[in-house]
């Protein structure tokens, strides 16, 4: 609910795609179990600039999902 909701109101309010706003959004889509929503939004923020924080984000995902060896493989890349 929350992660819909806060994507609605970035949405809705056109606030602009900097790096923390979509990490709010990737975050509360992680959080909410929403992974494919979370990663293609950490995949957006990559597009941009790939940095540490992107990658860690991508191996919460996975650990999330129960995939250690690729949480793992991602967290490496920090």
């Amino acid at each position: 609910l929350w992660a819909r909701l806060f994507s609605a109101i970035v949405d809705k309010r056109k606030l602009p795609e900097l790096e923390f706003v979509l990490s709010l959004k990737a975050a509360f889509y992680r959080k909410a179990g929403l992974f494919e929503e979370a990663e293609a939004v950490v995949r957006q923020m990559q597009k941009e600039n790939f940095d540490w924080q992107s990658s860690l984000m991508l191996a919460l995902i996975r650990k999330e999902q129960g995939d250690l060896a690729a949480a793992e493989a991602e967290f490496t890349k920090t």
